[in-house]
């Protein structure tokens, strides 16, 4: 999995602004649709997500300053480790490091809890999966797949 581009094919303008990231819930599933439809060619449905939440993993939205979502992920929490589920960010947003804020976010996360974490499968589709990975500070990553270590081992 790689959440960020290092081609210029694939250049856009840096974000302008702060981008929040933080939890949001089912009342966001509108708007993290709305970007998974048009990201993927196999999305995830409502029921993905629902589900997801239900079962207590975290649902973490990337804002714009005005409140837009501009990206999200999901995480499922497990033994000393964080699992990466979805990472997506909507496409007219790509290029501008959303993505590699999310998986810092992630990683904190991680190490606020004593885990690590790990995403081990990209969806076959997405342009980022297609493009070079650049590490993220803390992180191990290849092409399929992205080990955050937050902890000595």
């Amino acid at each position: 999995m790689s959440a960020v581009r290092d081609t210029d094919a694939f250049a856009s303008a840096p974000f302008e602004g702060r981008r929040v990231i933080r939890p949001i819930g089912v009342d966001a599933l509108d708007a993290v649709l709305a970007i998974e439809v048009v990201a993927y060619g196999f999305p995830w449905s409502r029921g993905n997500f629902i589900d997801s939440v239900a079962a207590g993993y975290f649902l973490r939205g990337c804002l714009a300053p005005d409140g837009r979502l501009l990206g999200y992920y999901v995480a499922m929490p497990g033994f000393e480790e964080i699992h990466l589920l979805n990472i997506t960010v909507a496409p007219s947003e790509e290029g501008r490091g959303h993505a590699r804020a999310m998986l810092a976010d992630l990683y904190r996360l991680a190490a606020d809890q004593g885990a690590r974490a790990r995403a081990t499968t990209a969806r076959a589709g997405s342009t980022c999966t297609r493009a070079s990975p650049r590490p993220v500070a803390g992180a191990t990553t290849t092409r399929r797949s992205a080990v955050a270590r937050t902890r000595s081992s």
